[in-house]
């Protein structure tokens, strides 16, 4: 969940950049593949690099899905059975890693890796020593030998997106929903990659969306915490009692359903209070 600071409005997210992960590690890597010669070059710089880096990025989340699925969906079975059977996701994911870490362009070893990392992790979770590990398989996930495959961009997408909104991976997200429009752990995702209270369709959709998690899941604190935050952004923009009201009331759902110890309750309440104290300024419907 995009982590909601109410007292100064502001999405406080963990990160290392606006370009992403994995775009430094690319960037790192340009100058290693430039031809060498007798001729005296010049290497690039940093912000040289990193323009690179993000042209070969952009290029890489428009690439066209044309490999095999197979393996992929393959190695996500043989996890899900061995958890069901019993078996820890963390130790798989120290198992996997240990393999990735030596074929670091193996596509397959790096999303075997990722795919039990992203078990092990709660579903709602702020440990920083979580998102910095998720961060690192992010990294490693570009680095492999792209596969071209529908399910290998799809993890690496919510492996990135767990922690930070990562814009600029937006055109990935559309292409992930263009090609499965009810995939709910991609919509989660995506909502923050919308323009909510700047833009009235971008607001439509994301309420859209969050409408069709809830549905989904009508109990699910995470989803509706999201609703209140997408009300929050809406009435920022609208400066309309109503969606103060629904923001309110979408907490005040949350706040109904969440653990006692979830540690969001106390961003809903400080919301709450802030769309109760200056309700009376805004405009009425």
């Amino acid at each position: 969940m995009n982590k909601l600071n109410s007292k100064t409005g502001v999405l406080t997210i963990l990160g290392i950049g606006i370009i992403g992960v994995g775009a430094i590690c690319v960037a790192q890597s340009i100058n290693k593949n430039i031809p060498q010669s007798d001729e005296p070059t010049t290497r690039l710089s940093i912000d040289e690099q990193i323009k690179l880096a993000k042209a070969a990025r952009e290029e890489r989340i428009r690439e066209k899905w044309t490999g095999d699925e197979k393996p992929f969906l393959d190695i996500q079975r043989e996890m899900d059975e061995a958890i069901a059977q019993g078996q820890s996701a963390k130790t798989l994911a120290s198992d996997a890693k240990a393999a990735a870490v030596q074929s670091p362009q193996d596509a397959q070893a790096q999303f075997r890796w990722a795919y039990a990392a992203l078990k092990a992790v709660p579903s709602i979770s702020e440990k920083e020593d979580d998102a910095r590990g998720l961060h690192g398989i992010a990294q490693a996930m570009w680095k492999a030998e792209s596969p071209r495959s529908y399910q290998y961009d799809r993890l690496l997408f919510l492996i990135e997106t767990f922690f930070v909104t990562a814009r600029e991976l937006r055109p990935l997200g559309e292409r992930l929903l263009d090609h499965n429009p009810n995939d709910l752990k991609v919509i989660a995702r995506f909502v923050w990659m919308l323009k909510i209270g700047q833009e009235p369709q971008e607001t439509q959709r994301a309420l859209k969306y969050t409408q069709q998690l809830i549905k989904s899941e009508p109990n699910n604190p995470r989803y509706l915490a999201m609703l209140g935050d997408v009300y929050y952004w809406t009435t920022t923009g609208t400066r309309r009692r109503s969606d103060a009201d629904k923001t309110v009331a979408a907490y005040q759902r949350y706040l109904k359903v969440a653990p006692a110890d979830d540690s969001y309750r106390s961003n809903a309440k400080d919301s709450i209070l802030i769309m109760q104290k200056f309700r009376h300024l805004w405009k009425g419907d």
